[in-house]
């Protein structure tokens, strides 16, 4: 290669001008350059394909250049603005395929496709004539495309062996060099033409690409002789490098960005202090930040691949014999087995499948699989003596012969064929290459070869029901198969091996190990099946031999040892897994075994002792983690294990399993025990105790797959997201209880959390591109940072201050977080792109800050720079290894180790070579750019005159949204933009943001409701008065939660519009009031009454007694009625299911809570109830923000001063209000779930203001507000129940209070604990209670006594003020009522139960105590109603001594909610049936006062039709059939029946509804008297299937009853009385197939059949004829498909064909309703197409075509032809087809869920829309 120094013109050698001229493609020419005095190639078209030169030409006979040249010149010079490329195909020895590099000015970065390297041309570069310098070393080196192995050993690996020049560019030559030379050392030959006076860096330029400082080392192994000309020009590249460098720093000083901050310092104060938080150290210029090369190195690997290569050999020499040899992914690792140590052998681009080791030890051959699968083999130094392709896709094994002169191999190739390779290995020292000595094509299956250890001509080989010697002539194998007679059948042959005689060095016997456990015994010389051995009770899957024993492995998970005899095993060894390998080592005293379970081990024969030296995964590895407590490697696989390793010793230490169909997703390790959480696919986290090897706590707080999982660095809380977006935080101290949620509105793509490393900020994704930090102590957010990148993971530096973020697209962002004071701020620091081309995968930082380790999913390891100093090529250093996508990356012993995991391929443990030590660095922050923030503020503003600085705020409001606005225009070129504010300001701006508009009347009580201060308090301790015992509360000071309002600029300026136009804001949609007269009578939409009620809440009945109105709720709303007047609701209507209600003693406020958020909370709406004769008004005064999940409960206090919240079970919080200044005061929260809540008429301490209680599950919290505004608690839990040893939960309780003397109440309470001793271990005995039998009342009867309303609160207040005076006199006791049906006692101040009794079998829902009315109220799931009378009970010892003898109430359904007079003489019941009774106990009457639907899950509408016009006839499931007054919507008759109920109709000639049962029963109500008529019974054969529609009409005089069973055979139904039977007949009529709903028109003698999905709808004519078999006969009279021509634009036959194909493919409904009013015509909507059609069969055309305003799902026509449609968005359209011009009226409905029917009253407007359980009867006025 002589000829190649020190240059080579390519143009010249090659001739490249004269193909340019004859052989070149497209716009291509060659001319004379006077610029530059030299002939160049030009090259106009802008295409590439299409505009090109081919080096070499394909016409020159010459296959490659085989320029071996280190550096590619090429002069070129672009044409200004368009995009040229040029491509180099390099070959590398013994490797394939081509590696490619492509240059263009149409890349921005560089970026690595399969083999392929885009190098982008700078696009701003000048535009003169440029010598473009490729370091072909460097690029091969640095993007992964060359192992690092050869790529220390570049010299000679590669040559050029073609390259194109394409389009858009002029170009001078092309050289490759092993020299680099500048301007002033290149040969005249290269250098352009100069004029006089001009200088050749001016006038033209050279581009190192890489630049020159990135590469320090380009001379460190120079490829030609050095001679003082050479060293020459090194020193002036060198000055010049240095000259190059200091020039390119200046240029970037001069040229950075300078941010414009003034528009910000308008608006927001320069921050306070100057103090730096870090600031950064510049790096030596002379020093690259990446030293050294490499900077790491692989050091061990724990796994092993047994499932793509499981074959494990022993080392043959002297030096070697104590290693093993095994596949790791695509490594060969030689292993140790006494000092752990490791040798790698690198080269392979995919998973080893097989392997071998020759017989003196000295080669090595493995084999990878894919299409032409490559060999390599390899010395025992590790280096690489061949690397070749064969016709395999699927190598399956290889083996040496005895001299290793020759390789066998056999696999399938493309075609699934199995084939035999013999490969001579002679020359292949010198060659380089095998020669293929013969090649055969089997007809039989081959699982293993071996060659012959005595002759290499003759080979062994097993499969498939065939053991086959095979024999080397002539390059070919011809074979012979072993008789075996019938063990040949279904015998599949696994492996084999020799026994060898060495003292003649002979072969006597191979024995091969079959699937059904036996061993063939095969004499070698005879060639003949000698014996037959039982030696495993399975497969046998592994055979090897030594002197005198045979070792066998087998599916059954033993390995044996065998005697040749095998009378029986000599050692037998139980396994994890199946045994997939056996050797032996060479003194034959070793078994190397290899399990299934990625175990591999060593049976010591002498001995019997076993070693483990491996243990892996099998299966790809999701995440790995340092555990910082233990220091131990914790490891999370697909194979279902959990697993903690030592790394020093490479040991597993422990491992957790878990189930198959719960897969653990992701991990997380305590920084303070020996423990750590997972969290799971179904959604459940889970706590394990590393050292117990045991779970220690189990929560399932969330619905969906768990995607993060995060402990704080400090260990006090634990994180975790699922796949919704919903993130929580756990306690740690407190049993990992939920103590915040966030949930964010909008999906994210991925889920992350990670917390600040002194656990003070928590960071989070939310919206996918946008970054909230939360502060951990008071939970709230505090900064948001926007992007515009899919974010992905998160990081923390060690100094707290740098936060990185990594993306979906491969880069990381790393932004600065500083905190100063109360202020938060964010800073764009710097980035990294394209880190990896797939996907960035984990990364991590070094200790020191100086490093960062990447992984991503193509394969490679990767360091950088911490600084990202380095930008483009030699920005990193690439490390490769894994054979599958790396998952997980992480450091230990202070960043001296790497770790990184991915597939099956084991754990990667990485020796890091580079600086370790201490790094100091400081960053300026004050000199990086702020970033774009979106802050919450943990605070309120205070309170300030609006009318005064409502311009100023409005100024500044508007300052802050043209800020947002214009980020872009103040920083162009960054991707991350501005905006800092100090808090104050923030807080001032922010309070305007979330104020809402209201009235101006109503500002300042508006205010109230949203000003909600907390003020801070001190731990104080609550002792209740005279304990038994003492205890230690707890105290906790919570700070409210502030939900932040997001208000872009558009939306606050239409709600200051608003507040301008309107004077009241309500949280609901509509409110309902009568019309006054005079007002205009528009077209409007009434809801007059709603059927529904919400029987899966309770407290959601009030009673105002004094004006004889009550209410109850109805999904989103809450209904008023009157109790004594004519039928008349008021409904108030909310975003969000209603959940409690409630009215204060004055009756002259209403409170309702809602169950679900309505935007960022779940609030209190505040009431003013304005009452009066006539009607009822409502005015809201205030809205109360703190719960986010949903109110479970609301209690005012005795004075009515402070009102009491309850979350629900997704938050669990208890939270005080001031209802008098409508804020909130303070709230805490419990570990569980709150099922009830009451208010103490007592306290025990002149320092608290009100004392209340709360149980949940087995617990009590004893809660006391104080003076000072804060809450105390005390818990207390229920003992386990003895007899069954399990946990009682408390579903309700309340307070009874007894006074007696302070002296005798000791010693009264020590008697009754003597006298009622409560003791677990026996049964609670079941009180006897007196039946109550109610008998139905008529709402004409009802009677409600005087209420005398000041006499009972003056009495209240007497006693109240005794109760004060005896207040030292007071015994206080709990009545808890249990789950299991029993009450329990406690007795104030000793907590501990003295009493217990069994009411009931069922569970205790409700328990209500009033002393003034002398009463005790149960309610249990059983429907029953209990109550006692304690008016008697005096004091204490008679309450006991009274045993609870309870009157019991039967009620039609279980209570789901009710309300009481004070005198508990009668009561409102809302009952799980859906109905709303009012009972009197006096009287023993009950009335039914409302009749609705329940809204249990299992109970649905499924048909509803009108009868007679004015009877509503709704079906549900479960057999269940209501009959409903149109006109007051007040139930008839309601019957339940056994059968579901399929079909029905209504028989006019003899007013009966004829209901159709399963199997085609028959029950009938006759509708003047209400009551089933009759029951008939189906008999005969050859009746319907299921009948999915059926019709009734009057046609010719004769009625006519048909069915349609889904098959679609109709049938004329016959029902009549024979022989003293009701029984009914079917009769088959007609075929009608594909056909789902019949619709009849009995004046016009037609049934309409619409088909499923098709859009079609036939018209059939009815005939009868009484003297036919049949009489009714139908006749096709008209029939069309909606969906051919859906526009009523297409004529061409073939248009609506392809039309109809292309509706067809959505599923099409197709509704009709035959039209009174017109003649021969009905109207049809179809739900895919926005239309209202009108068709007249008679004429057989489309006589209305009517758009509407979205699409339709149901349609229903009045009298006065009236369609009324309902639309897919909730919307009703009112159509009025008669008018000239149609105008569509749009009203909005009330229902929010889907609508299922509509029915229209034909004599009047009005009509009724059904869905599910709600049915709302709405006026059409």
């Amino acid at each position: 290669m002589n000829w190649q120094h020190p240059f080579v013109d390519v143009f010249k050698q090659f001739g490249v001008f004269e193909i340019a001229h004859t052989q070149s493609k497209g716009q291509v020419s060659v001319v004379q350059d006077n610029s530059i005095g030299r002939k160049i190639i030009r090259l106009l078209g802008a295409i590439s394909a299409n505009n090109m030169v081919q080096i070499p030409d394909p016409c020159q006979g010459i296959k490659q250049l085989g320029l071996t040249g280190r550096y590619i010149y090429i002069e070129l010079i672009p044409i200004k603005g368009r995009y040229f490329t040029m491509h180099f195909d390099l070959q590398i020895k013994d490797r394939d395929p081509l590696i490619k590099l492509t240059v263009s000015n149409m890349y921005d970065v560089h970026k690595v496709q399969q083999s392929q390297l885009l190098i982008p041309y700078p696009k701003n570069a000048p535009n003169k004539w440029t010598i473009l310098i490729l370091d072909v070393e460097y690029f091969l080196g640095n993007f992964g495309l060359l192992p690092t192995s050869l790529y220390k050993s570049f010299k000679g690996i590669h040559s050029l062996k073609s390259f194109q020049i394409c389009s858009s560019m002029n170009i001078r030559g092309i050289y490759t060099s092993d020299n680099l030379y500048d301007w002033e050392t290149m040969p005249k030959q290269m250098l352009f033409k100069l004029a006089k006076g001009q200088k050749w860096s001016e006038e033209y330029q050279i581009a190192y690409w890489p630049n020159l400082d990135v590469q320090p080392h380009v001379f460190k192994q120079p490829l030609v002789e050095v001679t003082s000309d050479i060293l020459d020009n090194l020193q002036k590249i060198q000055e010049n490098k240095e000259k190059f460098k200091q020039e390119t720093q200046k240029s970037f000083k001069q040229n950075q960005i300078q941010h414009n901050t003034q528009q910000i310092e308008e608006l927001v104060k320069k921050r306070p202090g100057d103090q730096n938080i870090a600031q950064s150290k510049s790096v030596d210029a002379q020093d690259h930040p990446l030293q050294p090369y490499p900077i790491q190195q692989l050091e061990k690997i724990i796994g092993f691949t047994v499932n793509s290569c499981p074959d494990i050999k022993w080392g043959r020499q002297t030096e070697t014999q104590k290693q093993i040899i095994y596949a790791a992914g695509q490594l060969l690792v030689q292993s140790n087995i006494q000092d752990g140590k490791q040798k790698f052998f690198m080269g392979h681009s995919k998973a080893i499948s097989c392997l071998d080791v020759s017989k003196d030890g000295e080669w090595l051959v493995s084999g990878q699989s894919g299409k032409n699968a490559i060999i390599r083999i390899w010395k025992n130094n590790c280096d690489c003596l061949s690397a070749f392709a064969t016709p395999y896709s699927n190598l399956n094994y290889i083996s040496f012969s005895q001299d290793r002169k020759m390789l066998v191999t056999v696999g399938q190739d493309e075609h699934n064929r199995e084939i035999i390779i013999v490969w001579g290995l002679e020359k292949i020292e010198s060659n380089r290459k095998p020669i293929l000595f013969a090649k055969q094509t089997s007809s039989c299956n081959v699982i293993a070869i071996k060659f012959s250890p005595v002759d290499n001509n003759r080979i062994l080989s097993c499969g498939h029901e065939n053991i086959r010697f095979w024999r080397i002539k002539d390059e070919h194998l011809p074979g012979a198969s072993v008789v075996l007679n019938h063990h040949a059948r279904n015998t599949t042959f696994t492996n084999f091996d020799f026994e060898f005689n060495y003292e003649d060095q002979n072969v006597s016997n191979i024995y091969f190990g079959s699937k059904n456990g036996y061993l063939f015994q095969v004499a070698y010389q005879s060639q003949k099946l000698m014996q037959v051995y039982k030696v495993h009770n399975d497969a046998v899957t592994a055979v090897c031999l030594s002197a005198g024993f045979c070792i066998t492995g087998s599916l059954d998970q033993f390995l044996r040892v065998w005697p040749l005899d095998f009378n029986e095993f000599y050692i037998e060894a139980k396994h994890e897994g199946i045994i997939t390998s056996l050797d032996i080592s060479i003194d034959g005293l070793q078994v190397a075994c290899g399990t299934s379970t990625g175990g591999l081990g060593i049976l010591d024969i002498s001995s019997h002792h076993y070693k483990t030296v491996i243990r892996s995964h099998t299966n790809v590895i999701n995440q790995i983690q340092i555990h910082p407590f233990s220091k131990l490697l914790i490891t999370l696989s697909e194979d279902c294990t959990i697993r903690l390793w030592d790394i020093e010793k490479s040991d597993q230490v422990y491992e957790f399993t878990f189930p198959q169909d719960d897969k653990c997703v992701c991990l997380s390790s305590s920084p303070i025990g020996m423990y750590f959480a997972a969290g799971f696919k179904s959604g459940v986290h889970r706590i394990f105790d590393i050292e117990q090897t045991s779970i220690l706590f189990e929560g399932k707080y969330h619905d969906l797959e768990i995607k993060c999982i995060q402990y704080s660095p400090n260990g006090q809380q634990l994180l975790i997201g699922d796949a919704k977006s919903i993130y929580k935080i756990y306690d740690v101290n407190r049993d990992y209880q939920p103590i915040k949620t966030i949930q964010h509105s909008i999906q994210s793509q991925n889920v992350y959390g990670q917390f600040s490393k002194d656990s003070a900020i928590l960071s989070l994704i939310e919206n996918s591109a946008n970054i909230e930090l939360w502060d951990t102590s008071s939970l709230q957010q505090i900064l948001k940072i926007q992007t515009r990148f899919n974010l992905k993971i998160f990081k923390w530096a060690e100094n707290n201050v740098e936060l990185l973020c990594g993306t979906t697209d491969g880069r990381i962002i790393i932004y600065g977080i500083e905190r100063i004071n109360e202020t938060i701020t964010a800073y764009y620091l710097r980035e990294q792109t394209f880190m990896h081309k797939q996907s960035l995968n984990d990364f991590v930082v070094s200790p020191n800050m100086k490093y960062l380790f990447s992984v991503g999913a193509e394969q490679y390891l990767k360091v950088w720079d911490y600084e990202f100093q380095i930008k483009g090529p030699g920005s990193c250093q690439v490390f490769i290894g894994h054979s599958s996508q790396i998952n997980s990356i992480d450091c230990a012993d202070n960043g001296s180790t790497i770790i990184t995991a991915g597939g099956d391929e084991g754990i990667f443990i990485w020796k890091f070579l580079g600086y370790t030590g201490k790094n100091e660095r400081l960053i300026k922050m004050e000199q990086e750019q702020l970033v774009q923030q979106c802050t919450k503020i943990d605070m309120q503003p205070d309170q300030f005159d609006e009318q005064e600085q409502q311009d100023e705020q409005n100024e500044k409001l508007d300052d802050y949204y043209d800020l947002q606005e214009n980020n872009e225009n103040i920083h162009p070129n960054k991707e991350a933009h501005l905006h800092t504010f100090q808090q104050s300001q923030l807080v001032e701006m922010f309070s305007l943001v979330r104020q809402l508009p209201q009235k101006e009347e109503q500002d300042e009580d508006q205010g109230l409701a949203n000003k909600n201060v907390n003020t801070p308090f001190k731990p104080d301790h609550f002792k209740p008065s005279r304990l038994q015992q003492e205890f230690k509360p707890i105290t906790f000071e919570f700070e409210r939660q502030i939900l932040n309002r997001k208000r872009s600029r558009s939306q606050l300026k239409k709600q200051q519009n608003r507040q301008q136009n309107s004077s009241t804001q309500l949280p609901f949609r509509q409110y309902i009031v009568p019309q006054l007269k005079g007002q205009s009578q528009q077209p409007t939409l009434q809801c007059k009454y709603m059927i529904g009620y919400n029987t899966k809440t309770h407290d959601n009945i009030i009673w105002c007694q004094s004006y004889g109105w009550y209410a109850y709720t109805s999904q989103n709303y809450v209904i008023f009625e009157k109790l004594q007047q004519e039928r008349e609701q008021l409904i108030l209507s909310f975003n969000a299911i209603v959940s409690v209600i409630y009215l204060d003693k004055t009756e002259k406020h209403l409170i309702v809570g809602l169950a679900q958020k309505v935007q960022d909370a779940a609030p209190i709406y505040v009431y003013e109830i304005q009452n009066n004769a006539s009607q009822l008004n409502f005015k809201q005064i205030a809205q109360l923000n703190f719960h986010t999940q949903g109110v479970h409960q609301i209690l005012f206090t005795e004075d009515e001063k402070y009102l009491v919240s309850v979350g629900n079970g997704k938050e669990c919080t208890v939270v005080i209000w001031d209802f008098t200044a409508k804020k909130l005061i303070t709230s805490s929260y419990t570990l569980d779930r709150i099922n009830d809540i009451k208010i103490s008429k007592y306290t025990f301490s002149k320092e608290r203001i009100f004392e209340f209680a709360t149980v949940g599950r087995d617990q009590i919290y004893l809660w006391a507000f104080t003076k000072d505004h804060k809450l105390e608690y005390y818990d207390v839990f229920l003992p386990k129940n003895i007899n069954t040893n399990e946990l009682e939960e408390i579903t309700t309780f309340d307070y009874v209070v007894y006074e007696g003397n302070k002296n005798k109440q000791t010693s009264q309470s020590l008697s009754l604990s003597q006298r009622v001793s409560f003791d677990n271990s026996q049964q609670s005995q079941t009180v006897k209670t007196e039946e109550i039998l109610l008998e139905e009342g008529s709402k004409d009867q009802l009677s409600f006594p005087q209420l005398q309303q000041e006499l009972t609160q003056e009495s209240m207040k007497q006693q109240q003020l005794q109760s004060q005076q005896n207040k030292s006199q007071t015994i206080q006791l709990l009545i808890l009522g249990l789950k299991t049906g029993d009450i329990v006692i406690l007795k104030y101040g000793e907590f501990k139960p003295i009493y217990r009794k069994q009411i009931t079998n069922a569970e205790i829902t409700y328990l209500k105590v009033s002393q003034a009315a002398g009463k005790i109220i149960l309610g249990s799931t059983e429907n029953s109603f209990f109550v006692m009378d304690i008016k008697s009970n005096l004091n204490l010892q008679s309450f006991l001594d009274s045993g609870f003898a309870f009157q019991r109430i039967q009620l039609p359904g279980m209570v789901s909610s009710y309300v009481l007079d004070p005198f508990y003489t009668q009561g409102i019941f809302g009952l799980s049936n859906g109905n709303i009774y009012l009972i009197s106990f006096t009287t023993k009457q009950y009335f039914l006062l409302n009749a609705t639907n329940s809204d249990q899950s299992e109970i649905e509408i499924k048909q509803c039709k009108l009868v007679e016009d004015n009877i509503l006839v709704t079906t549900f499931n479960q057999g269940i059939v209501k009959l409903w007054r149109m006109d007051t919507a007040e139930l008839l008759v309601e019957y339940q029946w056994e059968k579901e109920i399929v079909q029905f109709f209504y028989d006019a000639q003899i007013k009966q509804i004829v209901f159709i049962q399963e199997f085609g029963q028959i029950k009938t109500i006759n509708i003047d008297r209400l009551d089933v008529y009759d029951q008939y019974y189906h008999i005969g054969k050859g009746g319907p299937d299921k009948i999915i529609s059926c019709v009734f009409g009057i046609f010719d005089s004769i009625p006519g009853k048909f069915v349609l069973d889904e098959s679609g055979q109709l049938f004329f139904l016959e029902h009549l009385y024979k022989n003293q039977e009701y029984i009914i007949r079917y009769i088959k009529a007609l075929e009608l197939p594909n056909v789902i709903q019949l619709v009849e028109q009995c004046e016009k003698r037609v049934i309409f059949a619409i088909e499923q999905d098709t859009g079609v709808v036939s018209t059939l004519q009815v005939d009868y004829n009484s003297t036919r078999q049949y009489p009714f006969a139908f006749t096709l009279f008209d029939q069309i498909n909606f969906l051919a021509n859906p526009h009523g634009n297409l004529d061409n036959e073939q248009s609506q064909k392809d039309t109809q194909t292309l509706y067809s493919s959505v599923d099409a409904q197709t509704q009709i309703i035959p039209a009174q009013g017109f003649d021969n015509v009905y109207f049809a909507i179809l739900n895919t197409l926005q239309y209202l059609y009108g068709r007249n069969y008679n004429k057989k055309q489309i006589i209305l075509l009517v758009n509407l305003n979205d699409f339709p799902l149901y349609l229903s026509l009045d009298n006065n032809l009236k369609v009324y449609i309902v639309m897919q968005n909730g919307s009703l359209e009112v159509v009025q087809p008669n008018e000239s011009v149609n105008q569509n009226q749009l009203h909005i409905t009330q229902l929010n869920s889907q609508i299922d029917h509509i029915i229209c009253q034909k004599r009047k407007s009005n009509f009724v829309i059904t869905s599910k359980t709600i049915m709302n009867f709405y006026q059409y006025i």
